[in-house]
């Protein structure tokens, strides 16, 4: 009996299947998080007869059930990458029937459990959106990871910066000594997108730290995931990465060990640089979060109001824009005209193409640098990292010059709920390349009608001819122009001053636990 329905249940080698009523359904064992004993009270059942002597009915004998439960999720039937929790009981007066069930549905899920992670360093930021992190970490987070038979530890950040200060810790003396294991399977950031990005620059700065003092187990360090639960404002880490921004599907792909690579950008400035996994941005979103650090009170609201006040404002910036575009065959030629979804087979072909030239796919640590003593910043000692390689290959770099309302270098999708087709249309999350996109000045009507394609289309080229550019590029350099006003860099909402800057995509630079969006 399934939730209280009769139905036949069979165990096949790909995962349980239930007939009930004419329909069958089933589950993968990849998709099956645990399966448990439940303990059932007695049922009573009357014999069906009297008592000869009094004539009064015989007392009832009761009858033991057991139960077996599997805990999954379901889709939402017009959002599929929005999952909801789901718990299907299977009863028995026959216990041998359960055990045995029991027993094939276990061996199942270890077949596929390889990638689960069993040891998770959680990175909670309480103040994060609503500062409803901590609760619903509590109500949902925990018992999901705990039906997973995951072990946790949770630090909750204090300050801002503090998260990489964590992850250089903690990295570092899990994976600093000679054995080859860790308590760490894997690292989860929970809050907006400001903590992941503060969890990613410290891991990137911790595995490097590990590799310049020759650890053995720096290899290691490299190939964990990272994982982002949101609780922000926007949340389009997990947007892009998952489809949605459910608390318990983005808990779900970490529990279940889903695995994909993200591309990442690294950005340098003086001697500094940065990694940012979903944008780099100068200009107009510059200024609205520069502004927007004055009144956090206002909660995501302020983005709005602020951002309508700089969009009046019509402000642009003299710069000079240097890109190099795709070269040939990373993932066919032209443009990506396919949005990026789950087990893209882009973002594989981008891979394959990646390795048969000869370039590895995994963290390169000697282009991540060193990070200097006491920060999460990472030195850029030695040249743009791959610019010889690109120069000696053909590549060359093609040159813009213009005052600009916005200069964004967006490294994937960069979905959220107020983007849900992404910022960049036919964005990958694993491509080897960025899309660029240049604001030329004009008119704040214009750039109403900007923001509003971004928002409900998503950028692609040639929608607004004339005074935006779409482009798609693998590194690009900024540099300033004339003695005008200057903006601020926004990278994943941490602001950068200054305009020169210098970037490369890095192809599928760290792991994560995710399979892409699947709407």
């Amino acid at each position: 009996m399934i939730d209280g329905i009769p139905g036949t249940v069979s165990v096949e080698s790909s995962g349980v299947r239930w007939t009930s009523g004419g329909t069958s359904t089933s589950i993968p064992f990849a998709e099956i998080l645990a399966a448990r004993r439940e303990v059932k009270p007695p049922v009573c059942h009357s014999v069906g007869m009297c008592d000869v002597f009094s004539m009064k009915p015989a007392p009832s004998r009761p009858q033991q059930r057991y139960g077996l439960s599997l805990f999954s999720f379901r889709r939402e039937h017009d959002r599929p990458s929005q999952w909801h929790p789901l718990k299907l009981t299977l009863e028995s007066h026959n216990q041998d029937v359960i055990e045995d069930l029991l027993g094939s549905i276990s061996q199942g899920i270890d077949a596929v459990a390889a990638e689960r992670p069993r040891h998770l360093l959680v990175v909670l930021n309480p103040n994060a959106g609503s500062r409803q992190a901590r609760t619903l970490y509590d109500s949902i987070v925990r018992p999901v990871l705990a039906l997973g038979g995951v072990d946790v530890q949770v630090v909750e950040t204090r300050h801002a910066g503090h998260a990489a200060e964590i992850m250089e810790a903690a990295v570092g003396s899990a994976f600093s000594g000679s054995a080859s294991g860790s308590n760490i399977d894997g690292i989860v950031a929970m809050g907006g997108d400001g903590v992941f990005h503060e969890v990613m620059n410290g891991f990137l700065a911790a595995c490097a730290s590990l590799e310049a003092i020759g650890a053995p187990t720096a290899a290691a360090a490299a190939r964990l995931r990272l994982a982002h639960i949101p609780c922000g404002s926007t949340d389009a880490v997990a947007c892009s990465l998952n489809g949605s921004r459910s608390v318990f599907a983005a808990t779900m792909h970490v529990a279940l060990g889903d695995r994909t690579a993200l591309d990442v950008l690294r950005v340098d400035m003086g001697s500094t640089t940065r990694f940012a996994c979903c944008i780099a941005t100068y200009g107009f979103m510059g200024d609205v979060v520069q502004a927007s650090e004055k009144h956090r009170w206002l909660g995501p609201l302020r983005y709005d109001i602020l951002g309508a006040a700089t969009v009046a404002m019509n402000q642009a910036y003299r710069c000079v824009v240097s890109y190099i575009p795709p070269h040939s065959g990373a993932d066919g030629d032209g443009e990506c005209s396919s949005p990026c979804v789950a087990r893209c087979q882009i973002c594989r072909a981008a891979s394959m193409a990646s390795m048969h030239q000869g370039q590895s796919s995994e963290l390169d640590l000697e282009s991540v640098g060193v990070p200097t003593e006491g920060s999460s910043v990472v030195s850029t000692s030695g040249r743009f990292p791959s610019e010889a390689l690109r120069s000696s290959s053909g590549a060359s770099w093609r040159v813009v010059e213009g005052d600009f309302m916005s200069v964004m270098l967006i490294n994937q999708p960069c979905r959220s709920e107020k983007t849900p087709k992404g910022m960049a249309r036919y964005g990958h999350l694993a491509n080897g390349r960025f899309t660029l996109v240049l604001v030329r000045r004009c008119s704040p009507l214009q750039y109403l009608q900007f923001l509003v394609t971004m928002s409900s289309k998503g950028l692609f080229p040639g929608q607004l001819p004339g005074y935006v550019d779409v482009l798609d590029a693998v590194a690009c350099k900024v540099e300033g122009a004339g003695d005008g006003p200057q903006s601020h860099w926004n990278l994943d909402g941490e602001l950068l001053s200054g305009v020169a800057m210098r970037a490369e995509a890095r192809q599928g630079l760290i792991q994560v636990f995710a399979r892409g969006p699947e709407s």
